[in-house]
């Protein structure tokens, strides 16, 4: 009589067993499942940071910047018919890249109505007429408002677009700008970004090339992304833009120094330019402090 009811509770027990075990993964995952949404929740409300508006002189079309300066120094915005093959007239100038709105919801710029960009190709006044120094092109994006915005680095778009990146020669270059407003004596002496890769085209020839890179975090330099979207997430912010600036000739220039003394040089001009349209430290303070 005693060996029945031993395999009774032998059956009692391990249902009891699974009932437990079931208890506890249903227990488990509703712990897990309030876990995620009390992380949506704080993610939502420390890390989301409110927009940092341009500055009032800054004018805008469909987020276009439409009063950067055509003339920098010795730099002028390549007039109409210079780019074009057939140096065809269509009565506005070729340097002007205006992106369509498909391309824009790709870069995140239609993500915030504070969002902006600048796209355009200038020319050196003194280079010679077939130089690669002689065209080179300017891209600003300017994100705010944003819980979360991926800079579009070359490292990222390059080997998107096939090429490879030759991370021997991808370093910080430091630049030496013109005189700045004190406000911005931060940025007297940066550093910007090299990525210098390679294309290889259809015919088995390779192209080597370099594009330079700057970001404004809040108005304070910065070359790394890494840093740029660790600063971006930090919980003391509660207000935060970041704008990326990256220069490359039109033409690709194989040799790394010649490319650094061309870049550089523009560089030193636009930079200046560039920080008129943007928020200095202490404007984001002033707004902290609100």
């Amino acid at each position: 009589m005693t060996e029945p009811s031993n395999h009774t509770d032998k059956v009692s027990s391990s249902a009891d067993d699974r009932r437990g075990r079931i208890h506890f993964a249903l227990a488990a995952g509703m712990l897990l499942l309030a876990a995620v949404a009390w992380n949506i929740v704080l993610i939502g409300k420390y890390f989301a940071k409110k927009p940092v508006p341009p500055p009032a002189n800054a004018e805008f079309d469909n987020h276009f910047l439409t009063n950067f300066p055509e003339k920098i120094g010795p730099y002028v915005l390549a007039g109409d018919g210079e780019l074009s093959r057939n140096r065809e007239l269509d009565g506005e100038p070729d340097g002007l890249l205006v992106q369509r709105d498909d391309d824009l919801d790709t870069l995140g710029i239609m993500r915030h109505d504070m969002n902006w960009y600048y796209m355009a190709i200038y020319r050196d006044t003194r280079a010679e007429a077939r130089s690669v120094g002689r065209f080179i092109r300017l891209d600003i994006t300017y994100y705010t408002g944003l819980l979360e915005a991926v800079p579009h680095v070359g490292e990222r778009c390059i080997v998107a677009g096939g090429g490879t990146i030759v991370y021997n020669q991808c370093k910080p270059v430091p630049v030496n700008l013109l005189p700045l407003l004190p406000k911005w004596n931060q940025w007297q002496d940066v550093k910007v970004y090299r990525t210098t890769y390679e294309i290889r085209r259809k015919d088995g020839t390779v192209t080597r090339a370099s594009q330079y890179h700057i970001f404004s975090m809040n108005g304070e330099p910065a070359h790394d992304w890494i840093k740029v979207r660790w600063d971006m997430g930090a919980l003391s912010l509660k207000y935060c833009y970041f704008a990326k600036i990256q220069v490359a000739t039109q033409a690709p220039e194989p040799d790394v120094e010649k490319s650094d003394a061309i870049c550089g040089e523009f560089i030193r001009y636009v930079l200046p330019e560039v920080l008129q349209f943007l928020a200095a430290p202490d404007d984001v303070k002033r707004l902290e402090k609100k």
